[in-house]
């Protein structure tokens, strides 16, 4: 902006008590007016003083968190800063930075050199992680030298994980070389599995496919579904076929029909219009027939 627009130019000017506590800074930051305030008269202890709720400047934003954060000097920018916290949820300014759209696209990369794995576990009172923000984003991606297993592992008030998230939102590639067995079959609160997470996002469950084995696609999640369920009623069968339906199965007979038949060149058709009898237990004939040959 050009230094002409500047409404507030002095430290006095933002630094007026308000009567109901904290400072005009405060209001301003409250009102979307950021914009006016001229950054060189900025300070780190500006920032970090708090309003009658507990509040920071930063925190103060709220919604313009996400428009106003780059407006910050860089040298104000601090791990410090990044881990205060505020209302609601009691989440740090990296919590709420993660959930913007604007950071996590633009503004990551800034901050990235001076992350921790203890700043990307901190919890908020959701027992979300910062990671659980960033799972659904592409941004997620700066941060893979930095994470464990245990990271990954960590559940929130509601039992999903960070990689429950990233499964879900199609971010599993980065993460792949980490994964186990017992990881995959992890449940989260609703007692489904990552890799039923993984059959919402083609991209996911095509990264799996080299990992899955039959006793996997064939364990019940919540609603008593199956992997193997999930991927019929999502339509991605096809991402997982190569883990279970080997070539040699492909013209033998299920119900008078040939597998390829069902299972590749018809599958759409047949199972969408059949959902009803191509039920939970057909599928579990079908694969205990696949195997047994």
């Amino acid at each position: 902006m050009n230094e002409s627009h500047y409404r507030y130019t002095s430290a006095e000017q933002v630094l007026e008590p308000l009567p109901g506590g904290g400072m005009k800074l405060h209001e301003i930051a409250r009102g979307g007016w950021f914009e006016l305030v001229d950054p060189r008269i900025l300070s780190e202890e500006m920032l970090l003083s708090v309003d009658s709720k507990g509040d920071n400047v930063m925190h103060s934003l709220g919604l313009w968190l996400d428009r106003d954060f780059h407006r910050l000097p860089p040298a104000l920018i601090t791990p410090q800063l990044l881990m205060t916290r505020g209302s609601p949820f009691n989440r740090t300014l990296l919590h709420r930075l993660a959930l913007s759209e604007g950071f996590r696209y633009e503004g990551l990369n800034q901050v990235v050199p001076m992350l921790t794995p203890a700043m990307l576990m901190a919890v908020d009172n959701e027992g979300k992680t910062v990671l659980h923000y960033l799972a659904p984003h592409w941004g997620v991606g700066l941060v893979v030298p930095m994470l464990t297993p245990a990271m990954l592992m960590a559940a929130d008030n509601e039992g999903n994980t960070v990689l429950h998230d990233l499964a879900y939102c199609g971010r599993l590639a980065p993460v792949i070389s980490m994964l186990t067995h017992d990881m995959l079959m992890s449940l989260d609160g609703r007692g489904d599995t990552v890799i039923h997470r993984a059959v919402a996002w083609k991209q996911s469950i095509k990264v799996l496919v080299g990992s899955l084995d039959s006793q996997m696609l064939m364990f019940k999640g919540s609603n008593g579904r199956s992997v193997l369920s999930c991927a019929v009623r999502d339509g991605c069968l096809d991402q997982i076929q190569p883990a279970v339906f080997r070539q040699q199965w492909m013209n033998k007979k299920f119900r008078g029909r040939p597998l390829a038949q069902i299972l590749t060149e018809d599958h759409a058709d047949y199972v969408g219009s059949h959902m009803g009898e191509f039920h939970e237990g057909v599928r579990a004939a079908l694969l205990a027939h696949l195997l047994a040959s």
